[in-house]
């Protein structure tokens, strides 16, 4: 199966000529060229030195500075559109498990743990982390993302979002659903996460924004699926918020831990459910 891999390269303040408009910085930082490269380096030769995948796409870090250059430099950020990253992203292409993607909105923290855990992969995971949202480069690496993605995805969405956990000005929506490519997809799961102690917004068994996906989905002959209450998930959420009232009633634990104040006993809590959520999801 050919798959696909974007990485983006550049660990650097994102005022660079791809904000959105309106034009108000003063360009690029200074020696962004030499910044550039470095991380492609780095990216290439220390964090992926024993990657398979990147060690044989043969890259070229100059040339992939001049497919980014043609696009960004000396040019209003209104001017530039998803579509002129087109070789860029050609340029930074190498295989990964496409059959392992997760979406997200409203989800950002939970959505990257949950990809840690399974193995899966955010389009942030194929970029190294180092990305700016909501501009025409981060519109076209979704769109990228989206069309290459195969057989079964997560979409991890925020249930206790009062604007629904569908957000129709989400990324996830404008850009990443409309370019799924239901001839390579065949099932589409919604995890549908609530924040512990707050109200419920959304539900699976009481959709207010999520019938839209699941239209899509049907209508292309795929499977829709939404869980909103896995234990598992749920304790990865208390993981981050062991102060809150119900995850202290359903890790009664928890409550001798936060009295005792001790940092090591909080570590070695998040240590346990972490290695328990590891092994049964």
């Amino acid at each position: 199966m050919i798959k696909f891999l974007y990485i983006f390269l550049i660990c650097v303040n994102f005022s660079l000529e791809i904000d959105i408009c309106p034009y108000t910085n003063n360009g690029t930082v200074d020696y962004f060229k030499e910044i550039f490269l470095g991380q492609c380096y780095y990216y290439i030769n220390v964090l992926n030195r024993d990657k398979c995948e990147i060690i044989n796409s043969n890259f070229n870090c100059t040339n992939i500075w001049m497919e980014f250059s043609k696009v960004v430099l000396n040019k209003q950020p209104c001017s530039i559109s998803s579509n002129d990253y087109k070789n860029y992203l050609d340029s930074t292409s190498h295989s990964y498990d496409t059959d392992k993607s997760i979406f997200w909105s409203g989800t950002n923290f939970m959505a990257h743990q949950i990809s840690r855990l399974m193995n899966y992969w955010t389009v942030e995971d194929t970029l190294g982390q180092c990305v700016s949202y909501d501009n025409p480069f981060w519109n076209a690496v979704s769109i990228n993302f989206a069309k290459k993605a195969t057989k079964e995805i997560l979409v991890v969405l925020n249930g206790t979002r009062v604007d629904g956990a569908l957000k129709n000005s989400s990324t996830f929506y404008r850009f990443e659903m409309p370019n799924l490519n239901f001839t390579l997809i065949k099932k589409v799961k919604v995890i549908l996460l609530h924040l512990p102690d707050k109200p419920k917004f959304e539900t699976c068994k009481k959709p207010k924004t999520l019938d839209s996906l699941r239209k899509l989905v049907e209508g292309n002959n795929a499977i829709y699926e939404c869980e909103d209450e896995n234990f598992y998930f749920n304790s990865l959420l208390c993981i981050q918020n062991l102060q809150s009232q119900e995850c202290r009633r359903n890790f009664p634990f928890i409550n001798k831990s936060i009295r005792v104040e001790n940092q090591s006993s909080i570590l070695g809590i998040t240590f346990i459910l972490t290695f328990f959520i590891k092994l049964f999801i």
